[in-house]
């Protein structure tokens, strides 16, 4: 029996400060305020340098968040029948295998959302408006091949029927 082909789509968060953009742009502005307040605190007057180093400590934790999130994905791959949604943000990854057979899709100004009985993926700020809608119609085209090739006969049932509740994954 011929596998049907793997469709895998990867939308990356939209941010146009790559993370060592970021550092360079953090670490001139606080090299800087620092020289000045190392100048004022060899002249006698240290207030300037606390205030340089609080300075350069926000902008630190400011540029560790945003490149942490800076890999933040979202796979979304059609293999047998299923669609596999794995999101990344930061140090957290969810997975959620919906069948497409009853896999219901809408494209917004966010993002897509996709729903299978009871559970609602929302795929949101990883892709503009128009690669979302690209996205969602491949994923319809993918969709009507599934129902397709598990209606041909001899071939059981790959996916359940379009009223169905099953979910392998409880939450995504």
């Amino acid at each position: 029996m011929a596998r049907e082909p793997l469709q895998r789509w990867e939308l990356r968060r939209r941010s146009s400060l790559q993370p060592g953009r970021l550092l360079v742009a953090c670490a001139l502005p606080c090299g800087l305020s620092l020289s000045f307040g190392l100048a004022f605190a060899a002249v006698g007057s240290p207030w300037p340098l606390v205030f340089a180093m609080l300075q350069a400590a926000a902008m630190g934790m400011a540029a560790l968040v945003q490149a942490r999130h800076g890999g933040d994905r979202a796979v979304l791959t059609v293999r047998d029948g299923w669609l596999e949604v794995i999101k990344r943000r930061g140090s957290r990854q969810s997975v959620c295998n919906l069948p497409l057979a009853c896999l219901r899709m809408r494209a917004d100004a966010r993002g897509l959302r996709l729903e299978c009985g009871s559970t609602i993926v929302r795929i949101r700020g990883y892709a503009s408006s128009a690669a979302c809608a690209a996205v969602l119609r491949d994923l319809e085209q993918a969709r009507r091949r599934a129902v397709a090739n598990a209606a041909l006969p001899g071939r059981g049932a790959a996916v359940p029927a379009a009223d169905s509740h099953f979910v392998p994954f409880a939450a995504c």
